[in-house]
């Protein structure tokens, strides 16, 4: 048994690259009566492990591809030489487990306060993510060497921390509005169940393949990446062409705007900050172990992008649409009421979306093009 406060800071660091994120979190979550540290640390590795068991999931049923640009589905994971079949109902149970561990990460951290002290001193060269699940830690699953395939540095540049980091108080609102995230997407996936599409799909391609072999098919044969896309296309018209579950695309819409609420309590709480220890995002006092620079001004310019986002989820900024005026856009907040079925032709042309047509400001890149110019190369890990 461990604490992840005081002294014993360090220990969870040594816990994580010798135990892993399972063993890590069944320890902390033993704690009798955790500190502020203890439930950083916990919430922290919970959302970690959330991750790690989609990556899991995906791995042993051979879902390898990185065709879908989605959060856990776009993640870099290995081939599985024999993966185990694959079902149609596969991806949203990947979403609905990840809604799940990102509710179980959230619990200790919703409750850290301004004041309370949170102090874990972290090796970002211990945590790792056990892909394959076979409890060996292998070189491409150490978290830094994970995420600089997700997000690559600039060139000229590495992602490899300058020593231990001291996450603190501030720190505890990062992992919380990453929890409303992906519990955003994954409700997504709930409000619009690609199931039954992906089963049509799949039924689909080995009718194709059958044919094939057969040798009846005909003498155009596009290579499998095309073919995956295809299929993918194929599987998102279909998913979104049917009525959105309105609770599931209501409460997505509120998980994206606490996603937003925590991230404006972080750099409030980052501003506040005095002291320079170790820092993972710096003030404009601070310096980051972080091998990136942080120019005066990047919490701010953040801050107004995601201004604009929850304008637009509650409807006081519009979305553009090729039909309308610059005077004039698609309300998002009464299309997510709506919960409406979109076909692709529908959208293109305008007809599903001239319900939620609207007059009034319409949301532009003014706020990202600013976010852009200040942090400059910076810019694929903001």
């Amino acid at each position: 048994m461990f604490a992840a406060s005081s002294g014993a800071a360090q220990t969870l660091s040594d816990q994580l690259a010798r135990g892993g994120l399972a063993a890590t979190e069944a320890d902390l979550a033993a704690i009798a009566v955790p500190t502020a540290s203890d439930r950083f640390a916990l919430g922290g590795v919970r959302f970690l492990r959330g991750v790690e068991r989609a990556l899991q999931t995906r791995y042993r049923h051979g879902l390898s591809d990185q065709t879908v640009s989605f959060p856990l589905l776009r993640l870099p994971i290995p081939d599985n030489p024999a993966p185990k079949p694959f079902r149609p109902e596969r991806i949203a149970e990947i979403f609905a487990q990840a809604a799940a561990d990102m509710a179980a990460a959230r619990a200790p951290l919703a409750g850290i306060a301004d004041g309370d002290a949170v102090a874990v001193v972290i090796d970002p060269g211990d945590p790792w993510l056990d892909i394959d699940g076979d409890g060996v830690r292998q070189p491409e699953e150490g978290l830094i060497a994970f995420l600089a395939t997700v997000a690559p540095a600039p060139r000229g540049t590495t992602l490899q921390p300058r020593g231990a980091v001291r996450f603190d108080t501030a720190d505890a609102a990062s992992p919380l509005a990453y929890t409303h995230l992906i519990a955003g997407f994954a409700g997504w996936v709930e409000a619009w169940d690609p199931t039954r599409a992906i089963a049509e799909v799949t039924k689909a391609d080995a009718a194709f393949a059958a044919l094939a072999r057969s040798g009846k098919q005909a003498g155009f044969l596009p290579d499998p990446e095309w073919r995956q896309l295809a299929d993918l296309v194929a599987i998102v018209i279909r998913a979104v062409d049917q009525p959105a579950d309105p609770v599931a695309l209501a409460a997505a819409r509120d998980d994206f705007i606490a996603m937003i609420d925590a991230n404006r309590r972080f750099w409030r709480r980052v501003r506040a900050e005095t002291y320079n220890d170790r820092e993972w995002i710096p003030n404009a006092a601070q310096t980051s172990v972080l091998p990136l620079d942080f120019p005066a001004g990047t919490g701010d310019a953040w801050l107004a992008i995601l201004d604009d986002i929850e304008a637009v989820l509650r409807g006081g900024l519009l979305v553009p649409h090729w039909r309308l005026s610059p005077l004039a856009g698609i309300n998002v907040a009464r299309l997510v009421d709506g919960a409406p079925a979109l076909s692709l032709a529908g959208v293109i042309q305008g007809v599903d979306l001239l319900p939620y047509a609207a007059r009034g400001p319409v949301v532009d890149e003014t706020a990202l093009r600013a976010l852009r110019d200040l942090v400059g190369r910076n810019m694929p890990l903001r």
